[in-house]
């Protein structure tokens, strides 16, 4: 299955990186996860911020539908919405583990955080 990027291309995200004014992704890309599942998926811990998973999925779609508000016989705009029935996440964490921490070190710090050279 080929991924794609979804990130949204907005002149104006990319002039204000410093204040994320827009959404970098459209709406309903965002999956929120409760503790219990979580723990349904494997997970003893939570995972930290910055850290990235390899998801895989099953969805239905519950809905489609098209809109033509001019009345003008071209299609405006389509919707479908899936219900996700089925979830598997995979994280590498030693790597995401390293890689969250110097996130983190660089927010709280700034510039390069990698000292293990010096």
């Amino acid at each position: 299955m080929k991924l794609t990027d979804l990130k949204l291309d907005s002149p104006r995200n990319q002039a204000m990186l410093s204040v994320p004014a827009e959404p970098q992704y459209p709406y309903g890309c965002c999956l929120c996860l409760t503790q219990e599942d979580l723990e349904t998926l494997g997970f003893e811990e939570l995972p930290p911020a910055g850290s990235t998973f390899k998801i895989e999925a099953i969805g239905v779609v519950t809905s489609a539908s098209t809109e033509d508000p001019d009345a003008d016989g071209d299609v405006d705009s389509a919707h479908v919405r899936v219900q996700i029935t089925h979830l598997a996440m995979e994280q590498d964490s030693d790597k995401n583990r390293e890689t969250a921490r110097k996130a983190k070190a660089a927010k709280l710090y700034g510039g390069d955080t990698d000292r293990d050279s010096a």
